[in-house]
């Protein structure tokens, strides 16, 4: 009589099966996979992903990364692959390895150092994209090519926004940004002007060191300035541990003098520069180039030193 007995074991860590049977004293069986061959079985596949994100056919790089986005891998081979795609000539191969970057849970260091290699490369449409990716937790790897680039004469208007817009939440940082963003405002364009400003605004209470800078630009002849300054300043104090006002008394006397001291600099600085001919006073002629509009007061078509005291520190 023909007896069989058919079992099937299943391995939960191995993620194999194996059979075996016995048919008339004789056996057969398939040998269940140990660590070892799945290890190799998996970094052949990779392997393979890896070629076909490496090949020509834009199709086939695009389906390799796809395939990468459901990999929870970290292997060099993987990395190599992403950084490399990131870097490709072509746009649709860039956005597929992009996905991978965001999908994979890779420490902040792999993909700051990813990155670190998108900003260096000389084309500004894929440092615009390495911005775009960015997140404050692995700011810290490219710190200092951040603020490079805001620096830089050679970087165009847009990507330096795009550097501003990925500051703007690292609060942490605060310190080291600020001193920064106040040496290269001066130069800047109206559009960083104000983006700077709402950079310095997000950080909130962390950026009193840039109180006085900011508290200049509230007093800007440009409206629009002048109004993100304002914003500004309300995000900067609006805190619980907001500045406490000092003794009136003392106050007022350190103020008022601080006061008279800059507003007699300055005119001395206006009168050196444009009274040419040294009487003493601002003539019509001489004034033609003065932003500053002083009061005459006394009509006689000349403003005299003590008008202009007068004028500014009334203001």
């Amino acid at each position: 009589m023909l007896n069989a007995i058919l079992f099937v074991v299943v391995s939960s860590s191995l993620f194999s099966c194996g059979v075996a049977g016995w048919m008339g004293g004789h056996s057969f069986g398939v040998a269940i996979p140990q660590e070892e061959e799945q290890a190799e079985i998996l970094a052949n596949a990779l392997a393979a992903i890896a070629k076909a994100a490496a090949d020509p056919d834009q199709k086939l790089q695009t389906a390799a990364f796809r395939a990468m986005e459901v990999i929870d891998s970290d292997s060099p081979i993987v990395v190599e692959a992403v950084k490399k795609g990131l870097l490709d000539s072509t746009a649709a191969v860039r956005k597929a390895a992009l996905r991978v970057l965001h999908n994979q849970k890779w420490k902040d260091s792999i993909k700051g150092g990813i990155l670190i290699e998108m900003l260096r490369s000389d084309d500004e449409t894929i440092r615009r994209e390495a911005l775009a990716a960015f997140d404050t937790t692995y700011q810290q790897e490219v710190m200092d090519d951040l603020l490079g680039i805001l620096q830089s004469d050679d970087q165009s208007a847009e990507t330096k926004l795009l550097v501003l817009n990925a500051l703007a939440q690292n609060v942490s940082s605060a310190d080291k940004i600020m001193p920064v963003l106040e040496r290269i405002y001066p130069d800047a364009s109206q559009s960083l002007k104000l983006q700077i400003l709402a950079t310095l605004s997000s950080y909130g209470s962390s950026a009193r060191p840039a109180l006085r800078f900011v508290t200049e630009q509230a007093n800007s002849k440009y409206q629009l300035i002048r109004l993100a300054a304002i914003g500004c300043l309300r995000s900067v104090l609006a805190n619980k541990d907001r500045l406490r006002a000092q003794p009136r008394r003392r106050t007022v006397t350190r103020s008022t003098s601080s006061a008279r001291q800059r507003a007699a600099i300055y005119v001395d600085s206006v009168f050196k520069k444009f009274d040419r001919n040294s009487d003493g006073v601002l003539d019509a002629t001489e004034r033609k180039e003065l932003r500053v509009k002083f009061t005459d007061s006394n009509k006689d078509g000349k403003i005299s030193r003590n008008e202009a005291l007068e004028f500014v520190g009334g203001r």
